[in-house]
């Protein structure tokens, strides 16, 4: 990991561009391309066709909420997995194998139980070559069944947990990649940003190096909010409260907010990542503003937050490091959606799931046998592939968070800080992602 205060090397578009294509990190390109090799498969799944012989079809089953509190990431989830199979087998396949859709409801991804049972329906019934997620908030049992099947498993559950899973026991978890950075980039990369905006001149703090903070009460929202506060009060920010929520149950913000109102900081941070539950604070928060910059996790990025929030959504601070991108790629992929599906994709599960399938699909193309998951899962660990979230290197099994993980901006997927504004979301942290700047928020405009 890079030095958390380090400041990551200036790097233009055209740099970016450049490193990407010398790297080979550019569009997927998939279909009937040959591979590494040739041969018959010698671990989990068996022996398939040689390289471009085709076969029977190939299964890939998406385990997500479909009903339930997470089915609005279940849809996304849905179309972006459904989007990267019809292209990748418009182009003939992986090696000649056609892809087959396989839904299978997560229903309550917060609990325990009801996840082991999933994820041993899939194992045992659905026979799958790879499942995709797009994250499983009750993670732990889903890891240990597909591990113990040899199956290949591509999640994007953004937990640092994962990580330290993966290092106690490899050869156990071999078969499993979280396809986005951990949970604590979130906290880190928010804190530089606030205090990089502070000293460009861009922004003036109203009360100093202020901030009240609101931690979800889940296990990434608790995580978030402490290195948040790490990383401010290395920065000199003084923390005047810090409340625990529970992450899905807020509809009244009024104590929180009474409390923030009365301290006065300049930057209220919240980590509860549920739409509704910051809908809820930005129309509170709308009603009876102070001249303070909001910092939202994750939700506005849901187009659920803003059919609930409205016009109370705009001026919002929000960051995901699953986010789809605004260049030529992103926007390409934002185009075919919008025709597929007559709606906008949300910033992160829609293109995160599409790419999962993508680098699987791409890397068991290029091993020469999709069946020998085995070598599939060598070829991920040793290929950068460049999606529409940003660059997936999954060579630890986890990918690495632009700039505060990895200063190479090749070698990454950026961790996007974005403002909410009336006509979407303006990205405007860090470059050489961003499409605009920062402006104050309306309540502030008009104090």
């Amino acid at each position: 990991m890079a030095d958390e205060g380090q400041k990551p090397r200036k790097t233009t578009r055209r740099d970016f561009v450049r490193a990407a294509t010398a790297t080979g990190v550019g569009g997927l390109v998939l279909g009937a391309a040959g591979g590494f090799g040739a041969g018959r498969g010698t671990a989990a799944g068996g022996g398939g066709a040689a390289a471009g012989g085709g076969g029977a079809d190939l299964r890939v089953v998406l385990a997500a909420p479909m009903t339930g509190t997470g089915a609005s990431w279940g849809r996304e989830s849905k179309n972006g997995a459904l989007m990267a199979i019809d292209e990748i087998n418009a182009n003939g396949g992986v090696l000649g194998r056609k892809l087959k859709y396989v839904e299978v409801d997560q229903g309550d991804w917060n609990d325990p139980t009801n996840v082991r049972q999933v994820f041993s329906r899939i194992v045992d019934t659905e026979k799958p070559d790879v499942i995709i997620a797009p994250a499983v908030n009750a993670m732990g049992p889903d890891l240990d069944v597909v591990a113990e099947a040899g199956i290949l498993y591509f999640h994007a559950t953004t937990r640092e947990d994962w990580r330290t899973i993966y290092k106690k026991d490899p050869e156990k978890y071999w078969s499993i990649f979280q396809c986005d950075p951990a949970e604590n980039a979130y906290g880190q990369g928010v804190g530089l940003f606030f205090d990089r905006l502070a000293e460009s001149g861009e922004w003036t703090p109203s009360n100093g190096k202020t901030v009240a903070i609101a931690a979800g009460a889940d296990p990434g929202g608790t995580e978030i909010a402490k290195r948040f506060r790490q990383k401010a009060t290395e920065l000199g920010w003084e923390i005047v409260s810090h409340d625990t929520i529970p992450t899905g149950q807020v509809t009244d913000w009024g104590p929180v907010l009474s409390k923030v109102r009365r301290d006065a900081p300049s930057v209220f941070f919240t980590s509860d990542f549920f739409p509704p539950d910051n809908a809820a604070l930005a129309k509170q928060w709308a009603a009876a503003p102070i001249p303070a910059l909001i910092y939202q996790h994750y939700a506005p990025s849901d187009p659920e937050f803003k059919k609930l929030a409205g016009a109370a959504g705009n001026g919002i601070i929000w960051s995901t490091v699953l986010g789809l991108q605004v260049d030529d790629i992103g926007n390409s992929f934002r185009d075919r959606y919008r025709k597929l599906y007559k709606t906008e994709p949300g910033w992160s599960y829609a293109g995160g799931v599409y790419d999962e399938v993508k680098v699987w699909a791409h890397c068991a193309a290029l091993s020469g046998d999709p069946k020998d998951y085995r070598r599939v899962a060598k070829v991920v660990e040793q290929t950068p592939v460049r999606g529409v979230t940003g660059v997936l290197y999954l060579k630890d099994h986890i990918n690495a968070a632009y700039p505060v993980e990895q200063p190479d901006a090749s070698l990454g997927q950026p961790q996007i800080i974005a403002q909410v504004k009336d006509d979407g979301h303006t990205v405007i942290y860090p470059e050489p992602y961003t499409n605009g700047k920062f402006v104050l928020p309306p309540w502030m405009k008009k104090a």
